[in-house]
């Protein structure tokens, strides 16, 4: 491994782990010296994560940012899932303002990158939630259950239970607004049998450590 990349990746890392600590002084600092140190070494693609990383603490702390915008403005697919992440985190910023079309035109670009670029499971499945969450907000239940059942059986076939936590529970919200008290029964308790899981391995402490959920936007 070169050097300078795992310099660059440990600047990512501490500026997440600050961000879940609540220093958001310190974690904005560390991602922008991160950037600037990759914009030297020109390596593009440590700079779109760290400006992903960047605008995740704008967010989370409620401050206007175009770091979502710059990476997806690039349009390299040298690096797609640089993009699919910033369309996705678009999709949430736009559904947090309730600007539904707009939300759906980033998550449907996103979901068109992931597919034709063979993106990871790991983000298809992330996109897959946030589809149903932008839906359930918008009271398309039946379009939600669509796309989180989807996100439900990926994660379940690849053994990712904390991914597939995230897709039950927004089931279990869908279920309980449609009054479908037999499916609520029924992924109620595979909701409770995947808890038991992270909490056997301690997963959710490592998943949250290495980033956070789409959906908890």
């Amino acid at each position: 491994m070169e050097p300078i990349k795992v310099r660059l990746n440990l600047y990512k890392f501490k500026s997440q782990l600050l961000k879940t600590a609540k220093k958001y002084k310190e974690a904005i600092e560390c991602a922008k010296e991160g950037i600037s140190i990759a914009r030297k070494d020109k390596d593009r693609n440590r700079i779109f994560g760290l400006l992903i990383v960047l605008g995740t603490i704008y967010f989370e702390i409620g401050n206007d940012n175009t770091c979502f915008n710059t990476v997806a403005l690039f349009e390299d697919f040298k690096y797609p899932r640089r993009f699919v992440d910033a369309h996705v985190y678009l999709g949430a910023l736009k559904t947090k303002q309730e600007e539904w079309k707009k939300a759906e035109y980033h998550l449907s670009i996103a979901k068109n990158i992931a597919e034709k670029h063979n993106v990871d499971i790991r983000r298809l499945i992330k996109l897959m939630v946030v589809y149903g969450v932008i839906t359930k907000k918008q009271h398309k239940f039946l379009e939600s259950i669509e796309y989180l059942e989807k996100a439900n059986e990926l994660a379940k076939d690849r053994d990712l239970p904390v991914l597939q936590h995230d897709a039950l529970y927004q089931l279990l919200l869908c279920y309980s607004q449609i009054e479908d008290k037999e499916k609520f029964t029924k992924m109620n308790i595979e909701f409770f049998e995947v808890h038991q899981k992270i909490e056997k391995s301690n997963e959710l402490q490592i998943y949250e450590v290495a980033g956070p959920s789409f959906t908890a936007y």
